[in-house]
């Protein structure tokens, strides 16, 4: 069997598609047996520059050009029996005998549009229609994301698998920090469905009840609109005790996650979610949503808590500070639950997804 895997996210963002593009890809490399040939594909050897004249012309190739022409005749001419797509796209309504699953990690653009700048958000549902009906075999990484693909897109359940990704594990030696401890910590860009509004105001009532609380810092780019963390929280009088740290590297991350006394993650919406599965390998309780997949990830190893309710979030966190034993405990389990989400894991449920495809074809 001949595999084709396009990794094209990896040319738009470094963000959690983009990096299950690369992770999959190796792994099923790895996990592959000898009758299974894997070669991986993409639309651009670099990645695209930031918003601008450049990124716009390359969306634009990508979307009416590579996608629709370029991708189906290399898959003829690499004679492929499945090509596997890591993210939705526009695909074409024909691939000849290529065999086509894709990987969807929601469908918020369809469930939230609200969320999202007008043009992107058409954009990215029409990739999303494209690629629910006319993917022959659709892998997602959530029981939530596959409830949301037949709910709202109409995929039978015959057409569609749960694969649970992986994760980083945490490097063997971590870097310094550069936050001294203690400290509490949220991971996320300033836009609606990460909820760091709500962070804030959680944090504000925690430290109405207990003064002595750690500082709260905030580490991942500024989403839109010019609003940052730092202005949010100076309105709210805690600009002396929150930091905003900015985009940070995965190795700079995990030991942000080591040193931190709880991590919050009280998110709206997620696909998956790597953040507190990160931050349960590195050692770190965690506080997050009780919403969409994230009581998979997390499951009895976290404090799972309505995203809408500040008032729950602080008490929750007033738990994991003021009861040691409870810290501890989420400590043990949360490493434990990471360990269960592994690449190679992944790996060895995508492939059956491969055979099936081809023998749905038979």
């Amino acid at each position: 069997m001949r595999v084709g895997v396009d990794v094209s996210a990896v040319s738009f963002n470094s963000a959690g598609t983009a990096r299950y593009s690369v992770e999959v890809l190796r792994a099923v490399q790895a996990e592959r047996p000898e009758s299974v040939t894997v070669c991986p594909l993409t639309a651009a050897a670099v990645r695209v520059p930031e918003p601008g004249l450049a990124r716009k012309l390359f969306v634009l190739y990508w979307e009416w050009i590579y996608c629709p022409i370029i991708l189906p005749a290399r898959a003829r001419r690499l004679k492929l029996d499945v090509l596997h797509v890591t993210a939705p796209m526009p695909l074409p309504a024909r691939f000849g005998r290529t065999r086509v699953i894709a990987t969807v990690h929601d469908v918020l653009p369809i469930a939230h549009p609200e969320w999202f700048p007008r043009l992107m958000g058409w954009r990215l549902g029409r990739w999303l229609r494209a690629t629910a009906s006319r993917a022959h075999f659709l892998l997602a990484s959530s029981r939530f994301t596959a409830g949301e693909l037949r709910a709202r897109l109409g995929v039978p359940a015959e057409r569609l698998s749960v694969v649970p990704l992986g994760h980083a594990a945490p490097p063997a030696e971590l870097p310094a920090p550069g936050l001294a401890p203690p400290y509490l910590l949220a991971v996320g860009t300033l836009e609606p469905r990460k909820n760091l509004a709500v962070v804030l105001e959680a944090y504000r009532m925690l430290r109405e009840t207990r003064p002595a609380a750690p500082p709260l810092a905030v580490a991942g780019g500024r989403g839109g609109g010019g609003v940052t963390v730092a202005a949010l929280a100076g309105r709210l009088g805690m600009a002396q005790v929150v930091r905003e740290l900015g985009f940070v590297p995965d190795a700079q991350l995990f030991a942000l996650y080591a040193g931190a006394e709880a991590f919050i993650f009280p998110s709206l919406a997620e696909g998956f979610g790597f953040p507190p599965l990160e931050a349960m390998a590195a050692g770190c309780p965690v506080v997050a949503s009780d919403a969409a997949s994230l009581p998979e990830v997390v499951g009895e190893a976290g404090l799972l808590v309505d995203p809408r309710d500040p008032a729950g979030i602080a008490e929750a966190l007033r738990r994991v500070l003021d009861e040691p034993g409870l810290a501890e405990r989420l400590r043990a389990l949360g490493r434990a639950r990471a360990a269960e989400f592994t690449w190679s894991r992944c790996a060895r449920l995508t492939l059956p997804a491969y055979r099936q495809a081809l023998e749905s074809a038979a």
